[in-house]
């Protein structure tokens, strides 16, 4: 009798067991089927604190495609955020906000994270293009938000900390800081690098767009993409600005370098239906792209996303027409390098 007793007990446990067992299994399938919501599908204004926590997400659904990491801190101490997406040796390095009011370039980057890691997950393909072999073949290092001290200044205006008599002078004296490109010292992150600085048209003093500083990488954000550059040394970087509708590649390649470079802003145009144009003289020197071009004899392109709508950001409404615009670039820039 107690033999059974115990053989009843044993069965009883097992199954116990076995329902906890599919339970628990159905819970994360239920989970790992559960839609995301992030706050770049809400099309409303994209803090940095939003973007983090898009990011956060995004990293623990798909931990086997991408990884977050930090290239260091801004002048107001936020996170310079970085993402790893992909597995392959060739890294192409992609840069969004730059300049404050532009901070629809860190939610299209947000939106390529999430869509490619989505695809690659499931194995799908988008725009004919098998994601999740690029992305073993190739790593995309994205910088959503290199600015986001001029970012919330540009949304929200002057911050609880910070030289407020600098800001409010660099600015004019006007109290709308919706038109704020700089940093929060009042610097152009984009006339910052060493591609003929001395030659770069500036004011002399901080300002809510039109200060290079004091010289080249005097800033902990251009100074930290600069040390990201030279240690990677990636084959190829994209620079996102959000005025022109227009891709700039040009600065003073010569030869094969310039007939290369070219080709390939010619296709990222036919991509975009963006004008493929060359900047004036006067406004090409110091800027990102132009440094990594003239140091490493590699292409470098900035594309402006958006029409021009003056000293102000994009309306949120043009973002899913500038989405549909963008959204096979890097994988088309993926596939290049791949081969």
């Amino acid at each position: 009798m107690n033999r059974l007793v115990i053989i009843i007990g044993c069965i009883l446990g097992l199954i116990i067991s076995l329902i906890i067992l599919f339970s628990n299994t159905d819970n994360d399938t239920k989970q790992s089927h559960s839609p995301l919501i992030l706050h770049v599908d809400a099309h409303t204004m994209y803090t940095p604190e939003a973007m983090h926590e898009d990011l956060n997400q995004l990293a623990s659904v798909y931990p086997t495609w991408m990884r977050v990491d930090s290239i260091g801190k801004s002048h107001f101490g936020k996170d310079i955020a970085v993402v790893y997406l992909g597995h392959g040796r060739p890294q192409i390095l992609i840069v969004g906000a730059h300049h404050g009011r532009e901070w629809m370039t860190t939610m299209v980057l947000v939106k390529a994270l999430a869509e490619y890691a989505k695809a690659a997950s499931n194995n799908f393909e988008l725009g004919g293009y098998d994601v999740s072999a690029l992305l073993d073949a190739v790593t995309l290092i994205i910088v959503p938000m290199l600015n986001p001290d001029g970012v919330m200044i540009a949304q929200s205006g002057l911050p609880k900390g910070g030289d407020h008599a600098l800001l409010e002078n660099a600015n004019e004296k006007n109290s709308d800081f919706t038109r704020w490109k700089a940093n929060g010292r009042g610097v152009n992150l984009n006339i910052q690098y060493a591609a003929n600085w001395e030659q770069a048209v500036s004011e002399p003093k901080p300002h809510y767009e039109k200060y290079k500083g004091p010289e080249p990488e005097s800033e902990r954000e251009s100074r930290a993409l600069a040390e990201l550059v030279r240690d990677l040394e990636p084959e190829m970087v994209l620079a996102y600005h959000s005025s022109g509708q227009v891709i700039y590649w040009q600065y003073d390649q010569q030869d094969a370098q310039l007939i290369r470079d070219q080709k390939i802003g010619q296709e990222i145009a036919s991509l975009t239906g963006y004008l493929l144009a060359v900047e004036p003289r006067e406004d090409s020197h110091a800027g990102f792209k132009d440094w990594f071009i003239h140091k490493y004899q590699k292409p470098g392109f900035t594309i402006e996303i958006g029409s021009s709508v003056g000293d102000q950001s994009l309306p949120i409404a043009h973002f899913d027409q500038v989405w549909e615009k963008n959204k096979l670039v890097l994988l088309y820039v993926a596939n290049l390098v791949a081969r």
